[in-house]
């Protein structure tokens, strides 16, 4: 739920609280290793009285999501679902069996090395990941360990492979490097140098469309560059966002973009234009989730199931 998209928490519910499945009634609190995907399907989030409404609000958003990318297929899960429903059953603290079966879930998860790899600052930082937070170190040293060396990326060969312009390619792979250039090393120190290498990015990003008359996706960049001009975007203004919106909002149509980046733009543009967000994919933000009516209203505009 965070960065660029390559394609992207949290004791207690009731024993009281059940649910029936297949006819058969089970304690929300009972999550098994054998029927996890179906029961976190069915699950619905309970708020206890150490839970904060912020993280409740933000824990039964990333539950609703998941449910509708997994498109309510048990077998549909990635390692994408499985670390956001680890983030969210320790947002709603919940048990400390459920927590272990879900990090274990995710750690086992097909490509999960990525995520140890890259979000290992974020768990380390973030109170939310304290019960989970030296079995992530550990596996994250195990990936690092066993790592094969990277393949060094042609883009000659990567342009031949896909049939794709080089000049374009070789200018969003240009974009891609600068917008990540401080974000992912030392950004704190560095903010006002990423600021200059976004509105660089902005500007370059504006004069593309204006060219091409169309968002530059994976059918113009390929699967490596199809979120690029989505982060400019994301890391941009209000004022850029919103000429961007409906823009978005076709291109997801057109499966060019992820709906989840979509929301996040949604939010980002909400959050600092009007104090609220819409779906809750911007927590570091400090802003609240806007009422049902609204996010209803929102997701309407947009086409987005809510």
């Amino acid at each position: 739920m965070v960065g660029h998209l390559s394609s992207l928490s949290k004791t207690v519910l009731l024993c009281s609280i059940t649910i029936s499945m297949s006819g058969v009634v089970f304690s929300q609190s009972n999550l098994t290793a054998s029927n996890f995907e179906a029961e976190i399907l069915n699950y619905q989030p309970v708020k206890s009285s150490s839970i904060s409404e912020k993280d409740f609000d933000f824990a039964s958003m990333v539950i609703r999501e998941t449910k509708q990318v997994a498109e309510n297929d048990s077998e549909g899960f990635n390692r994408a679902d499985y670390f956001n429903v680890l983030t969210a059953l320790l947002s709603l603290k919940e048990s400390d069996e459920n927590i272990q079966l879900a990090f274990e879930k995710f750690s086992q998860s097909e490509g999960a090395c990525e995520y140890f790899n890259s979000f290992g600052e974020e768990i380390n930082e973030k109170k939310t990941y304290a019960p989970i937070r030296d079995q992530f170190n550990a596996r994250a040293a195990e990936c690092e360990k066993s790592a094969k060396p990277k393949e060094k990326f042609v883009l000659a060969q990567y342009c031949i492979e896909h049939s794709l312009n080089s000049d374009l390619v070789a200018l969003i792979e240009e974009l891609d490097i600068k917008d990540r250039k401080y974000r992912e090393d030392d950004y704190d120190n560095h903010i006002a140098d990423q600021k200059i290498l976004d509105i660089e990015n902005q500007f370059t990003i504006d004069s593309l469309f204006e060219v091409h008359g169309a968002y530059i996706g994976e059918s113009r960049v390929g699967p490596n560059f199809e979120s690029t001009m989505w982060a400019v975007v994301q890391h941009s203004n209000p004022e850029m966002m919103k000429k961007y919106l409906l823009v978005l909002k076709k291109v997801v149509a057109l499966d060019e973009l992820g709906e989840a980046a979509f929301k996040m733009t949604i939010d980002r543009y909400y959050a600092l234009t009007y104090g609220y967000q819409i779906f809750g994919s911007q927590s570091g933000m400090g802003v609240d989730i806007a009422d049902a009516e609204k996010r209803n209203e929102i997701a309407k505009l947009y086409g987005i199931k809510n």
